[in-house]
């Protein structure tokens, strides 16, 4: 394991830049959740999120240390072989279980369920949990992996997120990811996608 101390003037830019550089493999912060302005204005952690190619583990403030048994990757069922895969050398490593969660949807999930079902039957994903829950538009999706973590209890939460988008998108599509870091009481493993 490898850590890099060091002064620097544009914090979340340099923390990005010295774990490329570096080769690290996860940039690890805090976080005490954000206000209406700081979510608008943005915090260091949420620009750590949206801007880093290496994975990056926010770990609230106020978390107290457990040992990680249970770990809940929330799936949007894209690319899900891939980033299995690499959710699978962490879980390896700590002995995690792993389930992946995916919220469905009326439009596209049977194809997407079927076609990805399968690899669930493999001996590479035969120790993963598929839970496929029915989508509440009622609530945001934030809202409801808020929800279920506080029913589940996982110990350890994973995302993979799309860091390319334009300006407009940006603003008026924030990303899940960096917003959900604001309110979960557990720690959150950002993947690029």
């Amino acid at each position: 394991m490898k850590f890099v101390l060091g002064n620097r003037i544009s914090t979340e830019k340099d923390i990005i830049i010295c774990a490329e550089k570096n080769k690290i493999d996860f940039i690890c912060i805090a976080t005490q959740g954000a206000g209406l302005l700081r979510k608008i204005m943005g915090t260091h952690t949420s620009y750590i999120v949206n801007n880093s190619n290496v994975p990056v583990m926010v770990i609230p403030s106020h978390y107290s240390d457990k040992t990680h048994k249970k770990a809940t990757y929330l799936s949007d069922l894209e690319n899900l072989k891939n980033e299995v895969f690499k959710i699978s050398k962490l879980s390896t490593a700590i002995a995690l279980h792993l389930e992946v969660l995916h919220y469905s949807s009326i439009v596209r999930d049977k194809k997407k369920f079927e076609k990805n079902k399968e690899l669930f039957n493999t001996k590479e994903f035969e120790n993963i949990k598929l839970n496929i829950q029915k989508n509440n538009l009622e609530l945001s999706l934030i809202d409801r992996f808020t929800k279920y973590v506080q029913k589940s209890k996982p110990e350890l939460l994973i995302m993979f997120t799309n860091r390319k988008k334009g300006f407009f998108e940006s603003i008026f599509l924030p990303s899940k990811s960096a917003e959900l870091t604001y309110t979960i009481k557990v720690p959150v493993l950002i993947f690029s996608k």
